[in-house]
């Protein structure tokens, strides 16, 4: 209750619990309305918004510590009086912006993808020419240290290729049911060799863990990370080595609003398998937290690292369908806690995870180098050609095809007559899953299917658990898919 109608100038007669709380116990009687808020603006400025409030709720800070957002509306009273609604809308503020910045970083992805996609296609060019030129030109040759030079760079632009793919959400993950205490408990030596000695690592399992379903090797990446991230906030800026730290990571089941709880929203309703890496680094300065996860943001030295290590963890952990937030303080240490969906397996899934337990030596590959009859198909010349001409070149009898519908009229004139089909996934016409949905499975016959792609939608996914076909992704040297091919043949 104010003493007058106008509330740039009145007086406090009366305030509730819910008032003094917000404004710290400042809101007493006789205190000036208008002091309750900041004025950091001038004192001109607040007025004006106070009087605004007469037609239409307004928002202003508190002068509070830390400020507190409300909504603000005032009505007069008959009696000369005004009465004042102050709303306190922090939460919902820190939700919205939250939000927004959730949006801003997909549309960056978005265009990370597009990026990726044709990068992709490019670099595989670069890489199945450099490998056949290596192989005219070996090592003694004066040209070798300058195509190896090449080489290696290529090699590191596919790692960096494959970062932004992540970010942008758009690999291809192999999902697989599994126990994330026993995948933890299985990497407990990775983690120690990442950290060092010199900090103490210790891992914490929760009793009776659900399954959940993602890419283990995609999950084993973010975990490296992490782990890295925090051996480096626990090495001191004049030591080469970290000193005195600690390492934790524990799993737990837990629900959404546990997670709300740590402070961490937006997150769906649910249960969900909780990953905690907890360091006792230096911790994350609050002008870094919000660009965390943003590509190319590091707060390290120039020369150590590349900025998108956190942001391809993000990527990989949303693509999974799980959240990753953090909470930090300076001086104190930093976690991370991932959450990731409890997964109710099917019963054939459940036989299937008994088979990998049950099945201690895979059989060893049979040597089927230099046989084979293939069908290539890729929309782009030249990364047609250069892959056609290696495959060849090792002694496969290679077909080619533009398209998946000029594949199928490859096919068609000679059913069951291809040991495999390495095809693109994303083409204009008709891609390869379509061409593959499409073919009869007499013109398919024994043939193993392999796709290649500089990034496949996320539906794709969904076709490696359905259909018995494989994946690479570009760009691939002519060592590693000469390699996939032999070990696709020879499997049974």
């Amino acid at each position: 209750m104010l003493d007058c109608t106008d509330p740039a100038t009145a007086a406090l007669l009366d305030s509730n619990g819910a008032l003094m709380e917000m404004t710290q116990g400042r809101a007493m009687p006789g205190a000036a309305f208008a002091d309750l808020f900041d004025a950091s603006e001038g004192p001109a400025a607040l007025a004006q918004r106070l009087r605004q409030a007469i037609n239409e709720p307004v928002e202003l800070m508190l002068a509070a510590s830390p400020p507190v957002a409300a909504h603000v509306h005032f009505a007069r009273g008959p009696d000369g009086r005004g009465l004042a609604y102050v709303m306190n809308v922090t939460e919902q503020r820190e939700l919205e912006t939250r939000l927004a910045q959730s949006e801003k970083m997909r549309e960056i992805g978005e265009l990370a993808a597009g990026v990726a996609h044709d990068f992709n296609n490019l670099l595989t060019v670069v890489m199945q020419t450099c490998s056949t030129l290596l192989r005219r030109h070996p090592v003694g040759d004066a040209d070798y240290p300058m195509l190896r030079e090449i080489s290696d760079h290529a090699v590191t632009a596919k790692e960096l290729s494959e970062m932004l793919r992540a970010y942008a959400r758009q690999q291809t993950f192999a999902r697989e049911v599994f126990d994330v205490g026993d995948f933890v408990g299985a990497r407990q030596e990775l983690i120690r060799r990442i950290v060092g000695a010199s900090i103490q690592y210790e891992v914490r399992h929760g009793r009776d863990l659900p399954y959940v379903k993602v890419d283990k090797t995609q999950l084993e990446r973010v975990l490296v990370n992490l782990a890295t991230n925090a051996r480096d906030a626990m090495t001191p800026k004049d030591s080469p080595i970290p000193k005195d730290g600690k390492l934790m990571v524990r799993t737990s089941l837990v629900s959404s609003e546990t997670a709300r709880g740590f402070g961490h929203n937006p997150i769906e309703d649910g249960q969900y398998v909780m990953i905690e890496v907890e360091d006792t680094g230096s911790g994350i300065k609050p002008e870094h937290a919000a660009k965390i996860f943003r590509p190319y943001h590091s707060t390290k030295e120039a020369g150590k690292g590349t900025g998108l290590g956190l942001a391809t963890s993000y990527g990989i952990i949303k693509q999974s369908g799980g959240y990753i937030f953090f909470s930090s303080k300076l001086g104190v240490g930093t976690t991370f806690r991932i959450f990731l969906p409890v997964y109710d397996p099917t019963p054939e899934e459940l036989e299937e995870i008994a088979a990998k337990e049950r099945a201690l030596i895979a059989p060893p590959t049979k040597d089927v180098a230099g046989r084979g009859k293939i069908l290539f198909v890729e929309d782009q010349t030249a990364v047609r050609r250069s892959i056609v001409r290696n495959l060849k070149e090792c002694g496969y009898e290679v077909d080619e095809a533009e398209n998946g519908e000029e594949a199928l009229e490859v096919l068609e004139k000679n059913p069951g007559g291809y040991d495999m089909i390495i095809s693109d996934v994303s083409m204009p016409i008709m891609t390869g899953p379509e061409m593959l949905q499409e073919a009869d499975p007499a013109v398919i016959g024994a043939a193993k299917v392999l796709f290649l792609s500089g990034y496949a939608p996320e539906s794709f996914s969904h076709m490696l658990e359905q259909y018995p076909v494989h994946y690479m992704s570009k760009p691939v040297t002519m060592e590693q898919l000469v390699g996939r091919v032999k070990e696709l043949l020879a499997a049974a």
